[in-house]
This record gives structure tokens, sequence and C-alpha cells, in this order.
């Protein structure tokens, strides 16, 4: 029954922007004894300061995956955000992201940076190169709810979301996560092919963003902040299955962090 606190300083080599903090790992070790017996329990933590994060603001935007009403994208994602998957060269996966306000959608857009970018329509999105989206303006105790991914599939949590995978190009439909036909019907997007990868652009309903809100107890459209968790898949040529890469700790990870993805409405 005792509680020990324990103070970290943290630092960074060199100035970095919030955003881009990586998540750092805390390992120790739990012993103690269990039937006369000494026990050792290896415990992994992420690290990573928590902060709210200011969604901007757009007057109109065209979805046309070209990315040229954006200006720069203020979300920079080098390096792997989940201390649990596996880290990616910046030359073979990684990306930009940003997301802003206007007046009946909410518009994100993601600039990646892929060396071998895989369209292979006999696949699912999800055993591709793919953009992973979650937005979720639920209350805190639902959005920061620790849970597996299948447990979040199968038991409705990520249907109580806007959520969706979506290809570089065609692709299969992904029969086990039917609500993605559902987010899709209702939003608007379009994925590109650059000289150096491919780029994505979403408008999604703030109507829509209010139902998943008023469904979780918020009058709808009242919502004013939300967990926006963003990532791609990385599959290269010869690769068995894609390689995720995510901003910050997977949500649906087993090293999750709660309170981290949070935007505030402007």
């Amino acid at each position: 029954g005792e509680t020990l606190m324990q103070t970290l300083r943290l630092s960074t080599e060199q100035p970095t922007p919030f955003q881009e903090l990586q998540t750092a790992a805390v390992q120790w070790v739990v012993t103690g004894t269990v039937l006369d017996r000494p026990l050792q329990f290896p415990v992994t933590k992420p690290l990573l300061p928590l902060g709210r994060h200011a969604i901007g603001r757009a007057e109109s935007i065209a979805i046309d995956g070209t990315l040229t009403d954006w200006g720069e994208l203020r979300f920079a994602v080098r390096r792997q955000g989940d201390i649990l998957s596996p880290d990616l060269d910046p030359a073979d996966a990684s990306y930009r992201f940003d997301v802003r306000e206007g007046a009946e959608h909410l518009f994100l857009a993601i600039d990646v940076t892929d060396d071998d970018v895989q369209v292979l329509p006999d696949l699912i999105p999800r055993s591709q190169d793919a953009v992973l989206l979650f937005i979720d303006p639920r209350p805190a105790p639902q959005r920061n709810r620790p849970m597996s991914a299948g447990e979040a599939a199968l038991g409705g949590d990520m249907a109580a979301q806007v959520a969706t995978i979506v290809a570089t190009g065609d692709a299969l439909t992904d029969e086990l996560l039917g609500f993605v036909q559902e987010t899709n019907a209702a939003i608007d997007y379009r994925v590109q092919r650059t000289d150096g990868g491919y780029a994505a652009e979403f408008a999604i309903p703030l109507a829509l963003i209010g139902e998943k809100a008023a469904a979780a107890g918020f009058p709808a459209g009242d919502w004013r902040e939300a967990r926006i968790s963003i990532g791609i898949y990385d599959l290269d040529a010869g690769d068995h299955a894609p390689t995720p890469l995510f901003w910050q700790p997977y949500r649906y990870g087993n090293a999750s962090l709660p309170g981290t993805e949070l935007f505030v409405r402007p």
C-alpha cells in the first residue's frame, strides 16, 4: 500500500518545438516475494510531457490532395512516438500534419515521406501503406480508457469515434472494421502521390463529430476538445506486414499514455 513519488528532470540536446518532443521510455523492476519466493517484474512505461494543442482556423480548403491551401504543416513526425513499436528511418517513413477548423468542417492534412509506396488493391488498407485517423470528442474518462485494439474494434470503442484507415489507392473493404466504410461515406478525403511519397487531405463535418459527442453525453456540437490520433502504416516491397508510425503513444497499444494527442478548438 505504500506510494513512492519520483521526480525526473527532462531536457533535450537542442531546442525542440513542444509538439515534436519524442516519447521517452522509463524502465524499472518491481521486486517482492510470493509464497516466500523472490519475484521480479520488469515494467516499461512511456514518458512524455502532456499538453493541449490548438486547432488552427481555416476559411476554405479544397480537398484535392495537393495541400496547396495549407502552407507549412505544424506537426512533424520523424521518429516513432510509440515506445513498443519499431522505429523507422525518417527517409523510409516520416510525415508532417496539421489540423484546422472551418465553418462546417474539421480539416486535416498529412504529407508523408515514403521511399517505397505500395498500392495493393487485393489487400485491406491496414495491410499496406495507409493513413490511420481517430477523432474522439468524448469526455476524458472514455477517450483515455486503456484497452487493446481488438477490444476497441470489436467492443465498439473505435466506432464511437470518427475513425478511418485510408489506403494510398484502391484496396479491399475491411469487413472487420465496418465503421470505416460508414466514416468514409460521411467525410470527404483525397490521397495523391507526391515525388517523395504521398499526401492526404480530410474534411470531416463538424456535425458528425457533434453526433459522436452527443452519443457520449455532450449536447451535439458542444465539444470543446478532442483526442486526435494519427499515424501511418508503412509497407515496403518484400515486407510481410506494414510497420506503424505514430505521432505519440498508440492509444490501443500496451504503452498508451492518457492525456496525449489532445487538441482544443479555436
